[in-house]
Parts: structure tokens; C-alpha cells; sequence
């Protein structure tokens, strides 16, 4: 657990007009895919990948031009199964390279699991000012071309990834941002990007050997500090309590049977999170892993398995649905089929305070 007290300079800010941007309908360049960039060129880029590890977005400004965004988001997919946070520097490169919001979600559509996306919205919004981006984002999230391109809950979680960077990594204020959305949903949503946000600059910072921007002080931290959306914050945490752990799978168990009603469900999330690649080569795991706690556990669990899962794979998280039985496969296979980001999911009070 790394424990600091510096202090990191906040993120660059960027200062552009929100409303110029959104009413551009410039015409997106051909781009060239991975297979047509010179051999050359891609030998030099995979030479600074390789090298680079911590400061990718680095690599992927330089060779902006040369390579481009397509054939980035190529690599990535042929790479990675899923290419969710690694595609983040490649959406904020975009956005930083191109300075138009749609014309950027335009190149990202939806590949690398929206994690392309996701950079994007955290790097156009994230040097914002606090009350713009509140003002702005229910109605970017819910209207235009963005909705169209992307659920509402989906943008309301970049929302969280901006809302992260525009405070200095400051939780309680981004929760507080997120809670301006108009429905329970669309504020839990994005705080699972808040979340993540923490939870990948932490992840950064010790792969660098850094102390300052965020800081865990308790195995449970941040989710004993900030509590309004428990299964949000484990979803992203508990990673880091096992590790902490030192990989002990059954003490992950015991941490969430030792927490109170809310922040339990929250943790019972995360340990279907957590255990989804395991039960998506084992499926009878998810009985062992999810039929263990109350209804609701069990439920908000199963949604942790198979939600993400079914995003990459419909049919493997169908598969998995086979070995639940009764109410607990209709809750499966509704999570299989609806996916990430239900704003009418039945079960959306669970996540909430």
C-alpha cells in the first residue's frame, strides 16, 4: 500500500470553447489502418511502445502523424483482448491532436470497449470549469450525436473520468459533480469513472515509483471515506485489497462479510468483477464465487460478473448464465443481454445510497 504526502502539479488544462467545439461537422480524413502504415515507422513506434510504459500517450502524440489514431486503436485491438485502459491515451491524444469533440468520438466510435471514448471526454472536459462541465454534461450525455453513439450511462462514466481531472484527482468534489446528473443511475455511472480514474492514476504513480496526486491510507480506502456509491468504488478497489492481501482470495471474501450492509453489497460487486476472466473459462465459478451471500449479494454479484463480460462476448456470458438456475439465470441473462449502463436496470437501488 503506498502511503504519500506530496503534492503532484494538477493535470495540464486545456482551453477551448465546449460550444465551438460541438458545432463543427468537419468531414473525418482518411486514416490509415495499422497494415498500411510504413513498416518503418510502425518498427520505431513498437520500439517506444515497448520502452515507454508509463508515458504511452507520449508515443502516441508523436506518431500521430505518421501512424495515426486507426491504426493505434488496430494495434491495441490485435494486442489486448479487451484494450479498455490502455486505449485511454489514445482517445485524450485525439482530442488533444484534433481539438473537436464529436469529430474525435467519430474516430473512436465505439472500439476498445469505449475505453478510446472514454480519453476523449476525460481529456476535452478535463480542463474545464467545474460549473461549465456540470451545466453541460446531462445534456451532451443525453441529446445529440453522443447519444446517439453511446448510452447515456456510458458518457456519464467519462463524465467521471473528466470530473476527476478538472479537480485535481479530488474524490468528494467529483462525487459531487457526479451527483448533478438528474437520475440515481446516471450519478452512479459517473462515479464508476471517478473510481476508475483513482484507481488507474494510483496504479500509475507506483508503477513510476511516485508519491502525491492520490494516496490509499487504509486497505479500504477510499470506499470507507467516500460511501454514497459503494459498489462504484469497490468495483475498482478491490484489485488493490487483494494485492494488499497478497492474492488471498478467500481473505477478499472475509473483507466483504466484515463490512455493513451497503458497503458489503458494493464489495460483493467487486468480487464478481474481479472473478469475471476466471468464470468466463470456468463458468461453473460463478455459484462458488456469487451464491454465497443474501438475495441482493447474490444479484448485484452476478451483475459484477457478467454485465463487463457480455460488453466483449454476448455468447460467453450467456454461457455463464447456464450454470444459474431459477430467478438468479433471469437476472443473469437480463445482465447479459442489457449489458454496462441500464439506466432502467431493476436492480439500480442497490448501487446507490
Amino acid at each position: 500500500m503506498v502511503s504519500c504526502s506530496e503534492e503532484n502539479d494538477a493535470p495540464e488544462k486545456i482551453d477551448n470553447d465546449f460550444q465551438a467545439e460541438m458545432g463543427t461537422d468537419e468531414k473525418i480524413l482518411e486514416l490509415k489502418t495499422w497494415q498500411e502504415a510504413d513498416p518503418s515507422i510502425k518498427s520505431s513506434f513498437l520500439n517506444d511502445y515497448k520502452t515507454n510504459t508509463t508515458e504511452r500517450r507520449e508515443t502516441f502524440e508523436n506518431y500521430y502523424k505518421t501512424i495515426g489514431p486507426k491504426a493505434f486503436l488496430d494495434f491495441l485491438e490485435d494486442k489486448y483482448a479487451k484494450c479498455h485502459n490502455e486505449s485511454h491515451p489514445v482517445g485524450k491524444t485525439i482530442y488533444k491532436k484534433e481539438q473537436d469533440v464529436i469529430k474525435s468520438l467519430r474516430i473512436c466510435a465505439n472500439r476498445c470497449t469505449n475505453g478510446c471514448m472514454h480519453g476523449v471526454i476525460a481529456e476535452a472536459y478535463g480542463g474545464k470549469d467545474f460549473g461549465q462541465v456540470v451545466t453541460e454534461m446531462k445534456k451532451f450525455c443525453t441529446s445529440g450525436e453522443m447519444a446517439e453513439m453511446h448510452k447515456p450511462g456510458n458518457c456519464a462514466h467519462a463524465m467521471g473520468h473528466a470530473l476527476m481531472l478538472l479537480n485535481s484527482y479530488e474524490l468528494g468534489k467529483s462525487i459531487e459533480g457526479c451527483n448533478k446528473f438528474d437520475t440515481p443511475a446516471m450519478s452512479y455511472y459517473c462515479s464508476t469513472g471517478v473510481f476508475m480514474e483513482f484507481s488507474d492514476k494510483l496504479i500509475l504513480q507506483e508503477e513510476l515509483g511516485l508519491c502525491g496526486t492520490v494516496n490509499r491510507t487504509g486497505l479500504h480506502y477510499p470506499c470507507d471515506t467516500y460511501t454514497d456509491y459503494p459498489a462504484a468504488c469497490y468495483r475498482y478497489t478491490l484489485n488493490h485489497i487483494a494485492r494488499d492481501l497478497g492474492g488471498n482470495t478467500g481473505g477478499l471474501v472475509n473483507e466483504c462479510k466484515k463490512l455493513s450492509t451497503r458497503q458489503r453489497l458494493g464489495c460483493y460487486h467487486a468480487l464478481g468483477t474481479i472473478f469475471s476472466p476466471s468464470i468466463r473459462k470456468n463458468p461453473k465459478l460463478i455459484n462458488s464465487v456469487c451464491m454465497q451471500g443474501s438475495h441482493d449479494e447474490k444479484i448485484i454479484c452476478i451483475e459484477g460478473v457478467i454485465e463487463k463480460l457480455a460488453d466483449y462476448n454476448e455468447d460467453e456470458a450467456m454461457n455463464v448464465c447456464y450454470f444459474t438456475e431459477g430467478k438468479y439465470r433471469e437476472v443473469c441473462e437480463s445482465a447479459a443481454k442489457e449489458k454496462m449502463y441500464r439506466l432502467d436496470k431493476p436492480s439500480i437501488g442497490l448501487y446507490t445510497n
